[in-house]
């Protein structure tokens, strides 16, 4: 079995490889980006959130109805629920009206009973049609309240993710990490603390897990949520490590990775960690 630092090695080993992968893609060099076994067969999303083309594209084509952190929320939850650009390209976003959602949710539907693709298929997203009565919830004036009340007592990330996890429906750890992601970047909303733990997605958890113990977690469901003392202290490690251990290789050379990107890279890494050892892995292979 290898050693706590050995695979903390290992972990800043796929960081680096994966992101000189970005690099050689995007200077137009020819596939294969990397030469690394299974980074270079294998797809794996960026290790900086930034880098991810469904953030780009929010950065970029940020909703124009968003007008308060709660409408952000909205926005944002609404967004990565179905975490495709096209969709949204296509029929925008819905104001916070009954009417705007109604119309929205028929114009989706359409799209999808004419064989359109409409969601992401890299990771599990419940099936639109629910999305209609999952956006009314956002009209209710009591779950306004208890939202709002959330945006402004919550001192970072990971106490606002809980909340959302606690009082929207349709969200869990997984969805609440990218929905905060995206939120904390956002002018409506300013943490007091923008570089601060995020809840663990499972892949992030069960990643975790084996960097502290050397094997493979058995963890099923929806079992992600806030980091555990011991995980709190691998996030800390790696965080104060970072500099050392990789420099300042981030997107256009802006800092270090914050504990977003260490919690999205975590999930990465431990695809890669399993396919390295010959089990199954959630990672498609290219073309």
């Amino acid at each position: 079995m290898t050693t706590y630092e050995e695979r903390i090695e290992d972990f800043w080993a796929f960081c680096t490889e994966r992101h000189s992968a970005y690099e050689r893609r995007a200077a137009g060099q020819p596939f294969p980006w990397s030469e690394m076994q299974f980074l270079a067969t294998h797809r794996f999303t960026n290790i900086y959130r930034e880098l991810d083309a469904g953030t780009r594209w929010i950065r970029a084509n940020r909703p124009p109805m968003i007008r308060s952190a709660y409408a952000g929320v909205f926005a944002y939850s609404l967004y990565r629920w179905l975490n495709f650009p096209a969709t949204f390209e296509a029929i925008g976003f819905p104001d916070l009206t009954k009417k705007s959602i109604d119309d929205w949710h028929a114009a989706l539907m359409w799209r999808v009973e004419s064989g359109i693709n409409c969601n992401t298929s890299r990771h599990r997203t419940p099936h639109p049609k629910r999305l209609g009565d999952w956006a009314l919830q956002f009209l209710d004036r009591d779950f306004r309240r208890t939202i709002e009340g959330d945006l402004i007592l919550a001192f970072n990330g990971v106490e606002l993710a809980g909340q959302l996890v606690e009082n929207v429906k349709g969200i869990g750890p997984f969805f609440a990490v990218q929905v905060v992601a995206d939120l904390i970047r956002d002018p409506y909303f300013a943490p007091r603390d923008k570089d601060t733990f995020m809840p663990l997605a499972v892949g992030s958890r069960m990643a975790a897990d084996y960097i502290i113990t050397g094997e493979h977690p058995i963890i099923g469901g929806n079992a992600g949520g806030n980091p555990t003392p011991r995980e709190t202290l691998l996030l800390t490690d790696l965080h104060d490590e970072q500099p050392k251990a990789i420099g300042d290789m981030g997107p256009d050379k802006q800092g270090p990775m914050t504990y977003t990107d260490i919690e999205h890279a975590l999930c990465e890494a431990y695809k890669y960690f399993r396919l390295r050892e010959g089990k199954p892995a959630r990672a498609n292979r290219y073309p």
